[in-house]
């Protein structure tokens, strides 16, 4: 009898995935966090500008103190950037607005049940 069963090292296999693909996002972003925004806008105002433009003026944007946590509350639809990217004017946390602002969008449209 084995020790262990065989899916366990599948289970092994796919942990070493996810740790290497989570150091690959923070070192990516960290890389690209020292590049500036073309336009010069934060996180905040890329996300207000496109939720506006879509009509959803009745959405909040809300800063929260984690690091690489931002979200769409459907909830309570509200879009909640880390502090950092709430602030910063620099390539991937406007990234994040604008995929923040993507799902929003079309979480905010759907009727609620």
């Amino acid at each position: 009898m084995l020790p262990f069963h065989p899916m366990d090292s599948m289970i092994l296999v796919a942990f070493a995935v996810c740790i290497c693909a989570q150091f690959r996002v923070k070192g990516t972003f960290s890389k690209w966090s020292r590049t500036p925004a073309a336009r010069g806008l934060t996180g905040y105002e890329a996300a207000r500008l496109l939720l506006d433009a879509s009509g959803l003026r009745n959405v909040p944007i809300e800063p929260v103190r984690s690091s690489l946590t931002d979200h769409y509350d459907p909830v309570h639809r509200i879009v909640r950037l880390s502090a950092v990217n709430f602030a910063s004017a620099t390539a991937p946390f406007l990234f994040l607005a604008v995929l923040l602002f993507t799902s929003s969008t079309l979480i905010a449209v759907m009727p609620k049940y």
